[in-house]
Order: structure tokens, then C-alpha cells, then sequence
């Protein structure tokens, strides 16, 4: 067998971080821009990659982010919740938790 012809199966995760609590500009996540939401202009796009087998949020266990998980929820958009303070643990369970190798 040539290399070329080895298939490898790779699960590869877009991990976007969103969160409802910016001091500086409170709940941006949710704004809307024209007719679309900022959380929904960026999924689409990043959901164009031929290269992605699947893009979810990660955000926060606070309550100020329910609303953004229940939007996500009715849309069919995959998320992760944990811990408000520590935003690489966050990215760590999450890659963890849907299997990402990349």
C-alpha cells in the first residue's frame, strides 16, 4: 500500500469561544447584525470549511449564557459549557467531550 492511499480518520473540531459576560461589551454574542445574530454569522462561516467535521461553541456555566445555550439548542448547534475563569480547561473538555484529534 502507497501512502497516498492510506485513510486516516481524523475528527477535526472548530472549538469557538462565546460568552455572554464581556465587561467590556456585555452579551455581543447575541447582537444582531442585519437579521442574523453574531453566534449565527460566525457559525456559518466557519461552518463553510471542507476541512471541519463539526464546529460547536464552548461558553460558560453561568446563567447569563442559558439564553445563548437555548438558542444554540433550538438552532441544532452543538455546545460545550465549563468553567467561567479557566478558558483553556474549557477548550480541553470540550475537544475532550465531542473526541476532537485536531
Amino acid at each position: 500500500m502507497y501512502s497516498n492511499e492510506l485513510e486516516f480518520n481524523v475528527n477535526t473540531v472548530a472549538i469557538i469561544q462565546a460568552r455572554s459576560g464581556s465587561k467590556r461589551l456585555p452579551n455581543k454574542i447575541m447582537m444582531k447584525l442585519g437579521h442574523k445574530r453574531l453566534f449565527q454569522i460566525i457559525y456559518d462561516r466557519v461552518s463553510l470549511s471542507k476541512k471541519l467535521d463539526k464546529v460547536i461553541f464552548a461558553t460558560t456555566n453561568l446563567a447569563c449564557d442559558n439564553e445563548f445555550c437555548s438558542l444554540l439548542a433550538k438552532q441544532k448547534i452543538e455546545y460545550f459549557r465549563g468553567d467561567e475563569n479557566d478558558v483553556l480547561k474549557r477548550y480541553q473538555q470540550a475537544a475532550k467531550h465531542f473526541k476532537a484529534d485536531i
